[in-house]
């Protein structure tokens, strides 16, 4: 069986959080935090007075990590589960970019039919729209159906 507890401390300053993490930290060694990035990872760290260490340090997930490491422990827990791969952002904007410019240098008739796509924000917008598709597991027979697309 599973528990999964859920502590949210709100806060002006993170210097405010410093004595709460701690005392949660010192309490339960089998604690997962997670935050936003990996600036706020090193601040969690020098919090717990940990910057600088190697060995027992605390599982510290960034937003990313959460799904993949949820899936782990499901699957360590006897769950099957299938991860999906998230492409890390830049990575998204390399690929998104890359097909774009593949489009543009081969299909004329394309670019005029659709002259947003030349457009510098045009990458920006579909790489938003693709990554939404991708979050909310949008399969491309669903796609093609609601955009009433022949197959």
């Amino acid at each position: 069986m599973i528990f999964l507890a859920i502590t949210i401390h709100t806060y002006r300053l993170a210097k405010q959080l410093e004595r709460p993490l701690k005392e949660i930290y010192e309490a339960r060694k089998n604690l997962i935090f997670i935050v936003p990035s990996r600036e706020d990872k090193n601040l969690l760290l020098e919090m717990l007075s940990l910057k600088g260490f190697r060995f027992n340090l605390p599982q510290i997930w960034q937003w990313g990590d959460l799904y993949s490491g949820l899936s782990d422990i499901l699957r360590r827990s006897g769950f099957e589960t299938v991860v999906k791969r998230q492409l890390d952002p830049p990575d998204h904007w390399l690929v998104v970019r890359h097909l774009v410019h593949d489009i543009l240098t081969s299909s004329k008739e394309l670019k005029e039919k659709i002259p947003a796509i030349g457009q510098p924000a045009f990458i920006e917008t579909i790489g938003r729209q693709l990554h939404e598709l991708i979050g909310e597991d949008t399969s491309p027979e669903d796609l093609s159906m609601t955009l009433n697309c022949k197959s």
